[in-house]
């Protein structure tokens, strides 16, 4: 969903950074970090993806998504009952435009536990990744490292900064064929771009590619709503009114670019 390129580790003076890479989330996880970072903070990062894939991956027929759409109500922890909140956010704040809930049917959120109800599929692509590059910021923060770059598949969550003398880490978003340099200070950044995978993004209500918009890009305090909000927006069409916190660009099909937002 999302295309970010990590720039600058060899274009600007500062400290040595080190780049680990592994498949993971059915894309290629990356993590920087300044050389010398301990490597078992590095495995600790990685393994928090992994263990959050197996959890709430729908793609897994034992996880606790799989569970939800085969009817079964679950009780989850709250950093991951977050991710279905977003979830159920967007789809109000996008009048049904972005829905995880694929062929009808909804997600409850009542009470303790949370519940498909007809709503035989459920698609978290767009936010999953976001929601497993908070994971690594966790296990990184949680063992010291302060200064980094979590990469899933684009989705970037940074914190502390590059050590080149300027706030953040320098990233590019890569949004319909334009490149937007900024620094990434404490925060996370996710595109969706129609360049990226044509007609991936869909209005949900419809089932038709969404094409108001030729790419966006979200910069959130978190992976998790980077990545949901940039699909919803994506999905309808710059008819969203963003919460508190976010900021969103957007490139319309001639070009032109609103500015953040």
């Amino acid at each position: 969903m999302a295309a970010l390129a990590f720039v600058g580790c060899a274009h600007h003076i500062g400290p040595a950074l080190m780049r680990a890479s592994r498949p993971g989330a059915g894309t290629i996880v990356g993590i920087t970090a300044p050389a010398g970072t301990d490597p078992a903070a590095i495995d600790a990062a990685f393994a928090a993806i992994e263990a959050g894939e197996a959890r709430l991956s729908e793609w897994r027929s034992d996880s606790q998504t799989a569970l939800l759409a085969r009817g079964g109500p679950t009780t989850l922890a709250p950093t991951e009952r977050s991710l279905f909140t977003v979830a159920e956010e967007l789809r109000i704040a996008t009048g049904g435009a972005f829905d995880i809930c694929w062929k009808g049917g909804h997600i409850s959120l009542e009470g303790p536990s949370i519940s498909a109800v007809e709503c035989p599929a459920i698609d978290l692509g767009g936010l999953l990744k976001g929601w497993l590059a908070d994971r690594a910021a966790e296990a990184l923060l949680g063992n010291g490292v302060d200064n980094f770059v979590v990469d899933v598949g684009g989705d970037l969550v940074a914190h502390g900064d590059r050590g080149d003398g300027a706030p953040g880490w320098p990233v590019t978003a890569a949004v319909a064929g334009r490149s937007f340099p900024i620094r990434l200070l404490n925060a996370a950044l996710s595109t969706a771009s129609a360049d990226q995978q044509p007609g991936h993004i869909t209005d949900a209500r419809s089932g038709i590619a969404a094409d108001a918009l030729a790419g966006v890009f979200v910069v959130a305090p978190d992976g998790l709503r980077a990545d949901a909000w940039d699909t919803g927006i994506f999905a309808a069409g710059n008819r969203v009114a963003l919460p508190q916190g976010l900021c969103a660009t957007l490139v319309t099909p001639s070009g032109a670019d609103l500015g953040c937002r």
